[in-house]
């Protein structure tokens, strides 16, 4: 019997091409607009390390030694960059597709013949990658890296236990590559050794149940870490060049406004917040299921009307608040809904479930990871912790579909809903992905608007900007006075990195400059002028959207500048409101009647 012969068959293959034609759609926008438009804060920031990653070390984040030297072998060519992301995101999750498919279809004996099936499982989880466009630049920056690495080790494991159940010792090389990657993960993100080893020690817990031998991976995944740290010695920079100034940054940064217990306490409070957002999402599938109770047994398709009308209610909710939309202003609505899934999902599959024991296994240990990694990649950053979670979500939608197909099919209320929901959350990842991908590039005028590039702009010359956009950038480069390649000094308070690029300067310190943080902003000034001023008749251009706070005037004051005097404000009438430019009343290279005052 072949797959396209029986109804399973058919319906594999339906959600095979559907899981495919949403990756086709997602994958072939973000090719088309790679080389338009620039995003604000977190992309102009990422552009400035990776354009410098050799000259200024002081960063908490050590992902401009990965991806640095890969921009300098593009030319600096920031389509590309956006092209290297997206095709990682799609071999990463392809690969964690196909190892979870083809480890879940051992446990899944009455799954249909043939291949279809797999491909099926396999396509949504790649189409669940879109995710990663919801919130996040274009242009990769260190939540890739654990992201994307945290289901790469995900993925080695479920190969593992494939071969575990065929009763074949695990492959050396996984060994190695999972050492590999964890070292990415670590220099990327140092923050996250903790979850990483908590990650490890859950995966070496779960092979073991599966009756392989986990200390057998041990001296590959050694080697694996040993071959990272030789990589990035002979082709990169040498260890003593970058951990020093990446130690220093991060006791910074860990001894100011991120320190652990206020972390840990945000983490609690923004897991609380989306967790009721969750459930109030839930709701209306909730009184769907309350009302068939009072409807007549034998009403037609009972159970299916009561699960589609369920979930197409909390859909609609959903929608009402947001959910679709991509935005960093908008992750809870949209992370929300996609926990609103899983909840819908494990709840479903607990009904089903209802009195049949629970035992330790190394099946149960995948679905636990599944469900707990998108959390601990998540791990060591200031964000909420749903925020950097929901990038994972192509390991929750794999749950999901586990959940799903834990039994052969019938169709009861608790069946359609979990179906149901896990749809819904494909479509959410993939709606909000696109919807990402169409804010980042444009807005509306992505496909009728006229497109520019920025006047004498070497750091932009590979992406065009709306034409509106390009031309409020060039006036305010000529009526500042910047010319092309002068590479002048530049502070961005207030998170506006994408300035320092798109005025050509280079950036002090690091390029974050935070809006709140100002004493990490303080120590990068500190650093700068700890031989003295280094900038002479030519101060640092500054870009505000702020006044300076009293601990950055005093790092000023370090660096022999009284910034309240000695600064003026040349903001050129082509700024966009908010914001400011400032130079020093001594400094020549920026004219002084840019906004018509000395």
């Amino acid at each position: 019997m072949t797959t396209r012969g029986t109804a399973g068959g058919r319906i594999a293959v339906a959600t095979a091409v559907a899981g495919t034609a949403a990756t086709v759609t997602w994958s072939a926008l973000a090719v088309l607009v790679s080389g338009r438009g620039l995003g604000a804060g977190n992309e102009g920031f990422y552009l400035l390390a990776y354009g410098r990653w050799h000259e200024d070390r002081r960063t908490f984040t050590g992902a401009q030694y990965l991806y640095g030297p890969l921009f300098d072998l593009l030319g600096h060519d920031i389509g590309g960059l956006r092209l290297l992301r997206l095709t990682s995101i799609l071999v990463v999750h392809l690969v964690l597709g196909i190892a979870f498919a083809r480890w879940l279809r051992a446990h899944r004996p009455w799954a249909p013949r043939g291949s279809s099936w797999e491909y099926a499982v396999a396509s949504l989880v790649t189409a669940s990658g879109a995710i990663l466009y919801g919130w996040l630049p274009r242009t990769p920056g260190y939540n890739d890296v654990t992201v994307l690495g945290s289901e790469l080790l995900v993925a080695l494991m479920l190969v593992s236990l494939r071969a575990a159940d065929r009763d074949r010792d695990v492959p050396l090389l996984v060994g190695a590559a999972i050492g590999f990657v964890a070292g990415a993960m670590v220099l990327a993100k140092p923050p996250s050794a903790v979850s990483l080893v908590v990650i490890l020690i859950a995966s070496a817990f779960t092979l073991h149940l599966a009756g392989a031998r986990p200390l057998r991976l041990a001296l590959p995944m050694v080697a694996g870490v040993v071959m990272f740290a030789l990589a990035v010695q002979v082709l990169v920079d040498p260890w003593s060049q970058i951990l020093p100034p990446l130690r220093q940054q991060i006791s910074i940064v860990s001894g100011s406004t991120h320190s652990p217990l206020e972390v840990v306490t945000w983490y609690a409070e923004s897991s609380l917040e989306v967790l009721a957002a969750a459930l109030v999402l839930c709701a209306p599938t909730a009184i769907a299921v309350v009302i068939a109770r009072f409807l007549p047994t034998t009403l037609p398709g009972r159970h299916a009307t009561v699960g589609v009308v369920g979930v197409a209610a909390s859909a609609a909710l959903l929608a009402s608040v947001g959910g679709f939309r991509s935005g960093a202003g908008n992750v809870l609505a949209f992370a929300s809904g996609i926990a609103a899934c899983v909840l819908l999902v494990l709840t479903s599959s607990a009904v089903r479930r209802l009195r049949k024991p629970v035992r330790v296994s190394s099946y149960a240990m995948v679905l636990v990871l599944l469900g707990i990694v998108p959390l601990l990649q998540g791990v060591g950053t200031n964000n909420a912790l749903y925020a950097t979670a929901v990038n994972g979500a192509g390991l929750w939608i794999a749950l999901t579909i586990a959940l799903v197909t834990a039994r052969p099919w019938r169709a009861t209320t608790a069946s359609v809903i979990a179906l149901g929901a896990t749809t819904l959350g494909v479509t959410i990842s993939v709606v909000v992905g696109v919807d990402g991908l169409v804010h980042e590039a444009g807005g509306a005028g992505l496909l009728t608007g006229a497109w520019a590039h920025v006047d004498g702009s070497s750091e932009l010359a590979s992406i065009a900007l709306p034409a509106s956009e390009a031309d409020t950038y060039s006036r305010m480069r000529s009526d500042l006075g910047i010319t092309p390649g002068s590479h002048r000094p530049m502070l961005a308070f207030g998170e506006l990195a994408q300035y320092v690029l798109i005025l050509g300067g280079r950036p002090i310190g690091e390029a974050w400059y935070s809006s709140y943080d100002d004493g990490l902003n303080a120590a990068d000034l500190r650093a700068a002028c700890r031989h003295g001023n280094p900038w002479g008749d030519q101060q640092p251009l500054v870009v505000a959207n702020r006044d300076p706070s009293a601990t950055e005037l005093a790092a000023w004051r370090v660096c022999g500048v009284d910034f309240s005097t000695e600064y003026r404000d040349v903001t050129p009438p082509a700024a966009p409101d908010g914001v400011r430019v400032l130079r020093w009343a001594g400094d020549t290279a920026v004219r002084p009647d840019a906004a018509g005052s000395p």
